[in-house]
């Protein structure tokens, strides 16, 4: 009989150890979920101004962001690089045209350790050809 519980007991721990792993890995599936999706909704917020900015206090959100709290979610903080397009680390648009091609780079990091939690890349270009 005791050997009969012993067995129970660590079935029962093993079962209730496999339980936790479960919800550790369902917590960091839901955080990159939301994680990207912020990620890709500045993106689009980011590819819908106008381009290039037609006033100038719209100029600046064509700038590097630093990190900034997200407004829509507070455990996380958004980051949006905006630079011109390179090739083999040679920026490939000239001083002339500087807006004709920008690469849009933005980071989402966990509030709480400050991880990074996702990125998302994307061009766009004067014409919309990208």
């Amino acid at each position: 009989m005791v050997i009969a519980m012993f067995i129970i007991a660590i079935v029962i721990a093993f079962s209730l150890a496999l339980m936790g792993d479960g919800m550790r890995r369902a917590v960091k599936a839901n955080e990159l979920l939301t994680a990207t999706a912020l990620a890709q909704y500045e993106v689009d917020r980011v590819k819908n101004i106008s381009f290039p900015p037609t006033t100038e206090d719209r100029q600046d959100e064509y700038e590097k962001t630093p990190k900034v709290d997200c407004p829509y979610n507070k455990d996380f903080q958004v980051e949006v690089v905006n630079v011109g397009y390179q090739s083999n680390g040679i920026t490939v648009t000239t001083v002339d045209d500087e807006m004709a091609i920008r690469k849009i780079t933005v980071d989402v990091y966990r509030k709480k350790d400050n991880a990074k939690m996702a990125t998302l890349t994307t061009y766009i270009s004067r014409n919309g050809a990208i």
